[in-house]
């Protein structure tokens, strides 16, 4: 069974985010995230004010984490991963067509990752 882990980047101070706990009241839903910087540190953001990114359960070939929004590199393509009908996808764009690699999370540890479409 993976991991289910997320990040948030903050559209407002434009900054990623470790989700550490999440919580969902009437009139009040809120995310409580660690400050990558200071990690001794928490804040709440509101979730209209941020982009919630779900762990793959998945790591490059450094070891790093892959989530939702990375941009990864694999046999010399680049492209973003993405969730789209109910599994993991590499999307590669080229100026006519985006195009799904559905599969490539089978050997996800042939690429890597080389940031995120935030930063």
């Amino acid at each position: 069974m993976r991991e289910i882990k997320f990040r948030a980047w903050d559209t407002k101070i434009k900054k990623l985010f470790f989700v550490e706990r999440m919580s969902f009241r009437t009139n009040h839903d809120v995310f409580r995230v660690w400050d990558n910087d200071r990690l001794e540190e928490f804040h709440i953001i509101n979730p209209d004010d941020c982009i919630l990114e779900q762990y793959t359960g998945l790591k490059d070939i450094k070891g790093k984490e892959i989530y939702e929004g990375d941009k990864w590199k694999r046999d010399g393509f680049i492209g973003i991963v993405a969730f789209d009908f109910g599994h993991w996808i590499f999307l590669q764009s080229n100026d006519s067509e985006v195009i799904s690699y559905p599969s490539f999370f089978s050997n996800a540890d042939m690429g890597e990752i080389i940031g995120n479409i935030h930063e």
